[in-house]
C-alpha cells in the first residue's frame, strides 16, 4: 500500500478516536446513572469482550471476500444500532447483553481492518515509529474529547443523548478517508492447526499480552468506574480521560522512535516500574486532585509500555501471516479483559484493593 493510504488511515483513526473518546468512557457511567448495578455493568463487559473476539473472526472471513475497506465500513451500521439502543435505553428496556453484542461487533469490524491496514502500510524497521504516530496523532486532536463529553453530559439534562448523537455524526465523517485507501483482500485460513501453532510458538508473548490487556482494560474502564463511584461526578470522568490522553501524546511519539532504535527493553523496564508505583499510589490515596495527577502520569508512563510492546506485536504479525496473527491475538486480548472483570467482581466491595494486583502485574514486563 502507498503512503497516501497510510495518511488516510491516520486521518480516519483520528476522527474515529475523537468520537470514541467522547462517548466510550461514558457508556458504563451512563448505565450506572440509569440504575444498573455494578454487577450488571461488569456482565455487560463480559459479553462485550467475548463478542469482540468472535466477531473479529467473522471480520477476517468477510475481508477475504469483500475486502478490508468494505469490512471496515460495516462497523458503522452496527455502531448506529448500538448508539440507538443506548440512547433509547432510558425508555425501552433493551437487554444489556444485546447492546453489548452490537458494541463488541462494531469494534471488531473496525479494529481488525485497521490493524491489518497498519501492518501492510508499515515497514518492519520503522514499526515503532509508525505505531507511535498511529497512537499519538489521535491524541493530538482527541485529547479534549473526554472533557467536552463530560461537560456536555453534566451541563445538560439530556447531555448523554447529545454526546451519543454528536459522536455518531463524527463517526460518519470518519468514513470519508476510507474511500481513498487501497483495498486489501486477506487470505484467511481459519483452521485449527495454525491456531495451535500460534499458541505453541508464542507462549511467552501470549502470557504478556494477556496481562497487558488486563492492565489496559483496567486503566480505560475499571479505573473510571471506580472514580465515578468514589466521587459521583460525571465531569470528573471527562477530566480523567483528557488527563490520560494529554499525558500520553508526546511520550508516544518519543517511544515510537526509541523502540525502533533498540531501546524496547529499557522503555518497558521504566514503564513497568513507574506504572507499578502509580497503581500502588492509587490503592492508598483518596484525594480527587491526586487522582487526576496520577491519571495524567499514567498516560505519560503507560506509553513506555504501549508503544514498544504493541509495535513488537505488530512486528511479529509482519513476519508471519499477519491477517491470521491479528485474529489469533484477540484471544489473549479477550482473556486479559475478562481477567480484569473477574478481579473487579472479586473486589467489588472494595475496588481499590484490586489495584495492588495491577501493580504486581506490571512487573511481568521485566521478564519480557
Amino acid at each position: 500500500m502507498n503512503k497516501r493510504s497510510l495518511v488516510s488511515l491516520y486521518i480516519n483513526y483520528s476522527l474515529y478516536n475523537f468520537a470514541l473518546a467522547m462517548t466510550g468512557i461514558f457508556v458504563p457511567i451512563y448505565l450506572l446513572r440509569l440504575g444498573y448495578g455494578l454487577e450488571r455493568v461488569l456482565l455487560y463487559f463480559v459479553v462485550y469482550s467475548i463478542s469482540v473476539f468472535l466477531f473479529t473472526y467473522l471480520a477476517g472471513l468477510l475481508s477475504g471476500r469483500i475486502g478490508l475497506k468494505r469490512t471496515m465500513m460495516l462497523y458503522f451500521p452496527l455502531l448506529l444500532a448500538f448508539l440507538a439502543m443506548v440512547m433509547l435505553l432510558k425508555y425501552v428496556a433493551f437487554p444489556l447483553w444485546l447492546i453489548a453484542i452490537f458494541s463488541g461487533s462494531n469494534i471488531a469490524f473496525y479494529w481488525y481492518p485497521l490493524n491489518v491496514f497498519f501492518v501492510c502500510c508499515s515497514s518492519q524497521e520503522k514499526m515503532g515509529e509508525g505505531y507511535g504516530k498511529l497512537s499519538a496523532y489521535p491524541k493530538a486532536t482527541g485529547w479534549i474529547a473526554p472533557l467536552l463529553g463530560g461537560w456536555i453530559a453534566s451541563a445538560f439534562s439530556q447531555g448523554f443523548l447529545v454526546i451519543f448523537a454528536l459522536s455518531g455524526l463524527i463517526f460518519l465523517v470518519s468514513l470519508i478517508p476510507i474511500f481513498t485507501m487501497e483495498d486489501i483482500f486477506p487470505e484467511i485460513r481459519l483452521q485449527i492447526k495454525p491456531f495451535v501453532e500460534f499458541f505453541t510458538r508464542y507462549q511467552k508473548y501470549i502470557f504478556i499480552e494477556t496481562l497487558h490487556y488486563f492492565q489496559v482494560f483496567s486503566e480505560q474502564t475499571i479505573w473510571p468506574i471506580f472514580v465515578f463511584i468514589t466521587f459521583n461526578s460525571i465531569f470528573s470522568i471527562g477530566v480523567m480521560g483528557t488527563a490520560l490522553a494529554a499525558g500520553s501524546y508526546f511520550m508516544m511519539l518519543f517511544t515510537g522512535v526509541g523502540s525502533d532504535k533498540g531501546k524496547r527493553k529499557s522503555l518497558l523496564l521504566w514503564g513497568a516500574c513507574v506504572m507499578s508505583i502509580i497503581w500502588i499510589l492509587r490503592a492508598v490515596t483518596h484525594d480527587q486532585m491526586f487522582f487526576y495527577a496520577l491519571t495524567a502520569a499514567a498516560g505519560f508512563f503507560e506509553a513506555l509500555i504501549l508503544v514498544p510492546f504493541n509495535s513488537f506485536s505488530f512486528g511479529l504479525a509482519k513476519k508471519g501471516i499477519y491477517d491470521e496473527f491479528i485474529i489469533f491475538r484477540e484471544f489473549p486480548v479477550m482473556v486479559g479483559r475478562l481477567l480484569a472483570i473477574v478481579i473487579a467482581f472479586v473486589f467489588m466491595r472494595n475496588l481499590q484493593s484490586a489495584f495492588v494486583l495491577l501493580a504486581v502485574s506490571q512487573l511481568a514486563f521485566l521478564i519480557f
